[in-house]
């Protein structure tokens, strides 16, 4: 929530995303593509990110997110 509280925009747009199902669980790696504006300051960076999943009650649920810093290219 912190990382919205000071942005009056905040777009996302997924690339190189690759799922991953092993029974109940299943990751997603990717790179988000963020474009954040605070104030009148546009900022565009980019994260590589994995999320996991657990299937419970046919639902798949996140039980883990993390995302590195790209830097460069």
């Amino acid at each position: 929530a912190r990382i919205f509280e000071n942005t009056s925009l905040m777009n996302f747009r997924i690339t190189d995303a690759q799922v991953h199902v092993a029974g109940d669980f299943a990751w997603v790696i990717c790179v988000e593509n963020i474009t954040s504006v605070v104030d009148t300051n546009v900022s565009e960076f980019r994260v590589l990110t994995t999320n996991m999943f657990r299937k419970q009650y046919d639902r798949w649920l996140m039980v883990h997110h993390h995302g590195s810093p790209l830097y460069g290219g």
